[in-house]
């Protein structure tokens, strides 16, 4: 069953969620090009239940993980001296590492200390919600809405909803896209991949930029796979970050039945995908084993690898354009960006960040003001142009180019794509987070070349059939 998200399909959805008065909000005219919308008055903010007194800097806390080199000097830092600025409040940051931002929120919650705002992930966020830990944000977009709500992405809004209710404002997009190093391509003399490919030309093209110590490429019969120093692809293989590739494989996007009652990774076609890819590194030897990957990953000093020049092709998420900006990537602007190859279905499974409210915030009005000031179209801009994310506003989509031209396809890789057949992936719902980890259990020593994919499904399918039958609903 194809899962495609259209805006039509997602304004009669909102409708059933939250009332007329929601869609009402959501017909409002966009700001015209270049204006920025209104940003609330420091007399508007103060209006309301858990408002500071009259003349009293209010200061918020934002838990986050937005500290990193590629995302706080150029782009938040600059947002949030402009927010603090145009509202008149104060923002104090709790920092958190991005694997920790749940784990912490809730002990933060539990302990009677909750931050005022926090940016959760899709894979996580209705976990967060279904605790009790987050505030519905419907009525707010009734009565105050940040943009018109049909500008946002429609995959992004079913991300961020649990149990019928909004709990997290989608901020950006992040997509995925094939990386690939031009000088490498340029030295071989091969042309570059385009959204034409299709995966017998990225094989066939991997195996001829996959080089061993001794210049040796991997179609030569003396190639010497535990020497490798340059690999022809590379791929995230966590469950969110394959999906995109796998279904692309299989023609099967549905990893679980619509109503959740059974794991569908066992059909065939999915498990075929799945030993594709695990051939790429194990027979083919044209992705690096875990071992390598964490050997150049400690040889990179921080540095993506693929900034180093180590792979000529990397699937990888959109933050990764940022990341290639920064001091000591060596591969300089000899890179660009397009889609995944083509195979039996396309789907750009959706992803990001959303800003909730936390429960029991102070000051829950200047926290719904922040929120509002970062759909605004200046600071939408200020997100793609510096680097940090695509913005989740489908007008503000071009916003993602950074403002230096590079990569050159960027929208050809991770704008037309979700534009075209964006996916939201219905199964990240409560107990996914567990799920995921008994799959990836299981999974892991396929990356190892220690066992089939036929024999890591068979393991867990029944394991995660009982989690799901217990599962609440």
């Amino acid at each position: 069953m194809k899962h495609r998200i259209t805006r039509r399909g997602l304004l009669g959805g909102m409708g059933a969620m939250a009332g007329a008065a929601v869609l009402a909000a959501c017909a409002a005219t966009p700001a015209p090009a270049g204006e920025q919308e209104p940003a609330p008055t420091a007399e508007a903010v103060a209006e309301g239940a858990g408002a500071a007194p009259a003349g009293e800097v209010v200061e918020l806390t934002f838990q986050h993980f937005f500290q990193s080199p590629e995302l706080w000097e150029t782009a938040f830092v600059p947002i949030f001296a402009h927010i603090e600025e145009t509202l008149g409040v104060k923002i104090n940051h709790i920092p958190t590492p991005y694997g920790e931002m749940s784990t912490k929120l809730l002990t933060l919650v539990a302990g009677g200390t909750p931050p005022d705002l926090t940016s959760l992930g899709n894979t996580v966020l209705t976990d967060v919600a279904k605790r009790g830990a987050l505030l519905p944000l419907d009525d707010r977009i009734a009565a105050d809405p940040p943009c018109p709500m049909e500008d946002i992405m429609p995959s992004r809004i079913v991300d961020n909803t649990w149990d019928g209710k909004l709990y997290g404002m989608p901020i950006d997009q992040g997509s995925d896209g094939l990386y690939y190093n031009t000088a490498i391509f340029d030295a071989a003399g091969l042309d570059y991949p385009n959204p034409d490919w299709t995966w017998d030309q990225l094989v066939e093209t991997a195996l001829a930029l996959t080089v061993d110590e001794a210049g040796r490429p991997a179609t030569d019969p003396g190639f010497d796979p535990t020497t490798t120093k340059q690999w022809g692809f590379q791929f995230d293989t966590s469950l969110h970050r394959m999906h995109n590739l796998v279904t692309s494989l299989s023609g099967n996007e549905a990893w679980f039945d619509k109503d959740i009652t059974v794991c569908q990774m066992d059909s065939p076609e999915i498990v075929e995908a799945l030993q594709y890819l695990i051939d790429l590194r194990c027979v083919h030897h044209v992705a690096p084993t875990t071992e390598q990957a964490a050997g150049v990953e400690g040889l990179a000093g921080g540095i993506f690898p693929f900034g180093l020049g180590y792979f000529a092709m990397q699937f990888a998420w959109v933050g990764m354009t940022s990341a290639l900006k920064l001091e000591g990537v060596k591969i300089g602007t000899d890179w660009d960006v397009t889609t995944y190859p083509k195979g039996k279905m396309a789907v750009a499974s959706s992803s990001g960040q959303g800003f909730p409210i936390v429960k029991d915030s102070k000051h829950p009005d200047e926290a719904w003001a922040v929120i509002k000031e970062f759909m605004t179209e200046n600071v939408m801009k200020m997100l793609g142009q510096n680097g940090a994310w695509m913005p989740a506003r489908i007008s503000m989509a071009r916003y993602g180019q950074p403002a230096d031209g590079v990569p050159e396809h960027y929208s050809e890789a991770f704008i037309d794509p979700v534009s075209e057949y964006g996916f939201s992936k219905w199964w990240y719902v409560p107990g996914w987070s567990e799920w995921d980890q008994t799959i990836t259990n299981e999974v892991d020593p396929c990356w190892l070349c220690q066992r089939s994919a036929k024999e890591a499904v068979d393991t867990f399918v029944p394991i995660v059939n009982e989690m799901v039958e217990k599962r609440e609903r």
